[in-house]
């Protein structure tokens, strides 16, 4: 959920039923904020392949800040403050029961009795006079708070609940840690129970009106079977059976049930002294187990990143830095719609003295796409070592595609073979676009290429298609991350407005090295897109005759 606060405003909750999301003053946005502190497109809010929430600042005005941190992309944790404009905006999570708690016992347990024979009159933590705790029992929780936080077994800590409650200054007679069913609270599962003195359990009898209560309002409440001060508070389990008080105070809780540490007192401590320091103590576990539960996650989150970097890294390694093979010059230009990109670009000298360039877009994104191109790399390499030509080789990836990453994990291909002595191309395009010559003037023309279907669709024969490569002239070819690139209002690129962008380009700059086109090509689609949402990998590979300008 993200709950949404204003200054003059009541809370906002918001369910977060998309893994990506825009923030912002415009109208068309997902989560639309009005305040002129916010600009229209200020800022988005995603989830990763491993379900965590990150926020990525859309260039705004005001800027976008963690926990007082002004921030362009982040980690967004549960609790953590997210400030746009004048808007507060925080994550919330559903809290877990601790691992390894027992949650099989029931109350069809013979040990647990659920009494109803008259209601309850309930007494809640902000009620009643004020409470006098002495120096002992404030000792007692804090040295119990610090237990607690170098205890890494979640039933010890739970255990050290109960066993807090019935030693020292505390007049706890029985504690245990139930759950129970907001929807029939008189159904309850024991978490925990200390075990007596003789290794058994005794029996527990619970009141099935405090149940009902803390159920319906999950706060802290006290209740007895005795008249005493203020007034009479009746507990629905009979004088006759026990006298005693009992505290039931809340742990967790969620729309389906509530678990509560439950104690029986001595008659003579129904008091909301005892209502108000035993609270302090089931608070303080309540932060250590957030406590445990974060520094959990923290570490998760660190194994994640650790990974995610040696994954972005093997990915940067196997992509090829600025060439310059015999005869030809060629430059890349690669940008990951997230950590890791199911783009596949290449530049590999094939046996026969040609130069493969080869450009491919996975289906899907991330880790998943990742793993598909790095399949592509492997297959492709393996056939050029081989010997295989470009027919046979586009046959034996296109096979395997087939039959071991079946049609999910479609490819989309575009392969030319280049003479770099004569300029001679061959080309195989698999429902690839195709790619754009751009003369030395700013004219520019289409690449001949035969259409076939996608790699991983069908088994099929590719066709070849051959065109030249002119002295000066510059060949791009590029996945659909840069033609359906978007402006903030929404308008696409596409393929006229990329081939006009490389005319003007190439024209003004046919002289310098292809590494420097590429730096000036990324900063045109950066400008177009502007405040625009990134949604695809963007790669472009650019190749030239060497030493060859017009």
């Amino acid at each position: 959920m993200l709950r949404i606060n204003h200054v003059g405003l009541q809370s906002i909750w918001l369910p977060l039923t998309k893994s990506h999301i825009v923030l912002g003053r415009a109208e068309d946005v997902d989560v639309p904020l009005d305040s002129h502190t916010v600009s229209r497109r200020h800022a988005e809010l995603f989830r990763d392949p491993f379900e965590r929430w990150w926020v990525h600042d859309l260039a705004s005005r005001n800027g976008t800040r963690v926990n007082g941190v002004k921030v362009g992309k982040s980690l967004v944790q549960p609790g953590d403050l997210l400030q746009i404009g004048d808007f507060q905006l925080s994550l919330s999570a559903e809290v877990t029961v601790p691992a390894g708690a027992d949650t099989h016992a029931t109350s069809s347990d013979a040990r647990i009795s659920v009494m109803q024979s008259v209601p309850d009159r309930i007494h809640r933590l902000h009620e009643g006079h004020v409470p006098k705790i002495g120096h002992a029992h404030l000792t007692a929780v804090l040295e119990f708070g610090h237990a607690l936080n170098v205890t890494p077994d979640p039933g010890e800590r739970m255990a050290r609940l109960c066993e807090l409650v019935l030693t020292g200054p505390f007049p706890g007679q029985s504690a245990v840690v139930v759950r129970a069913d907001r929807q029939s609270p008189s159904q309850v599962q024991m978490l925990h129970q200390p075990m007596a003195e003789e290794d058994e359990q005794s029996a527990v009898n619970f009141s099935a009106s405090v149940l009902r209560a803390i159920c319906e309002s999950p706060e802290p409440i006290l209740a007895t079977n005795l008249n005493w001060g203020g007034g009479d508070v009746a507990l629905s389990i009979p004088v006759e059976v026990m006298e005693m008080s009992v505290v039931a105070v809340p742990l967790r809780h969620d729309e389906r049930s509530v678990d509560l540490l439950y104690i029986s007192l001595a008659p003579e401590a129904g008091h909301n002294d005892w209502l108000a320091l035993i609270s302090l103590a089931a608070k303080q576990y309540q932060q250590a187990e957030a406590v445990w539960r974060n520094m959990g996650t923290i570490k998760e989150y660190a194994a994640v990143e650790r990974e995610l970097q040696r994954a972005q890294q093997i990915q940067e390694r196997l992509i090829p830095k600025t060439i310059f093979t015999p005869g030809l010059e060629a430059a890349i230009g690669f940008q990951p719609c997230t950590w890791v990109g199911g783009d596949y670009v290449d530049i590999v000298v094939m046996k026969d003295g040609r130069v493969l360039l080869i450009i491919a877009d996975v289906c899907g994104k991330g880790l998943p796409a990742a793993l598909v191109s790095s399949s592509l790399h492997t297959l492709v390499h393996a056939s050029v070592r081989t010997g295989e030509d470009l027919p046979a080789l586009i046959s034996a990836v296109n096979e395997y595609v087939c039959e071991y990453l079946g049609e999910q994990s479609y490819s989309t291909l575009l392969c030319i073979a280049i003479d770099p002595a004569a300029g001679d191309c061959e080309c195989v395009c698999a429902g690839h676009p195709p790619g754009l010559v751009v003369s030395a003037d700013g004219a520019v023309r289409q690449l001949n290429t035969a259409r076939n279907l996608p790699l991983g669709l069908d088994r099929i024969t590719f066709s070849i298609s051959k065109d030249q490569l002119a002295p000066g002239e510059m060949l791009a070819i590029f996945t659909d991350g840069v033609t359906e690139l978007r402006a903030e209002n929404g308008e696409m690129l596409d393929v006229p407005g990329l081939s006009d962008g490389l005319g003007q380009l190439y024209s003004a700059a046919a002289n310098q090295p292809l590494s420097d086109m590429v730096s000036h090509l990324n900063t045109c689609l950066d400008t177009f897109r502007g405040n625009g949402i990134v949604t695809d990998d963007r790669t472009f590979l650019l190749a030239r005759l060497s030493g060859i300008t017009a």
